[in-house]
């Protein structure tokens, strides 16, 4: 887990990502639990977890739409990070 300090910075080295989350995102998703998810990524290099993307949900989905959801909404991060990494 990052502390506080490493995902300010972060943050901070692409402040338009974060202020874009929310209309990229559905609000489906907490935005807290987004800028963890982009942090981890960005650090680690690797997608988030099932888990950890359900944990960012406002709403636990169904055991049958679980699947579904969690791809949904890691490549609606992704696509979020691929477009301001890219710019």
């Amino acid at each position: 887990m990052l502390d506080a300090d490493s995902r300010t910075g972060l943050m901070a080295s692409t402040p338009a990502l974060y202020e874009n989350i929310n209309t990229h995102i559905r609000t489906e998703l907490r935005r807290d639990g987004v800028e963890r998810l982009i942090a981890q990524y960005r650090f680690s290099g690797r997608e988030p977890v099932g888990d950890d993307v359900i944990d960012t949900m406002l709403a636990t989905p169904k055991i049958l739409e679980r699947r579904r959801r969690i791809t949904s909404a890691t490549n609606r991060i992704m696509n979020l990070i691929d477009i301001f990494e890219d710019a």
